[in-house]
């Protein structure tokens, strides 16, 4: 498959539900999925920003243009590499606010003398 029809993107941006989002689905979803493969993410999350990179291309067709935009397998790779960002930008917000509990669970045991981690200092 090298080129997307034109006319399913048409199909989707004036129905969307005559089964042509489905066979877009069908078509790019493996190829959204072998991409985030490659960029390291493990399997579990995958096929979660998979969902998110499609909500976004579901939302965002009806302002792609061939003309301006390029080829529409070159914009759904930048809108995964979006997914992707957005993904690990908030995996390490995640990473950084458990770690602040942590190091706060820390300091609240440290401070109570009755504590385990007291006992042993």
């Amino acid at each position: 498959m090298n080129d997307t029809s034109v006319s399913l993107l048409e199909r989707i941006r004036l129905s969307g539900g005559d089964g042509s989002w489905t066979r877009l689905v069908d078509v790019y979803g493996p190829m959204i999925r072998r991409w985030l493969g490659q960029a390291g993410i493990a399997s579990a999350d995958v096929d979660d920003i998979a969902q998110e990179v499609l909500v976004v291309v579901l939302a965002k067709l009806p302002q792609f243009d061939r003309q301006r935009t390029g080829s529409f397998r070159n914009w759904l790779r930048k809108v995964t590499l979006n997914c992707l960002r957005d993904y690990r930008k908030a995996a390490h917000r995640r990473r950084m606010a458990t770690e602040e509990l942590q190091y706060e669970q820390i300091l609240i045991d440290l401070a109570d003398a009755d504590s385990q981690l007291s006992r042993l200092w």
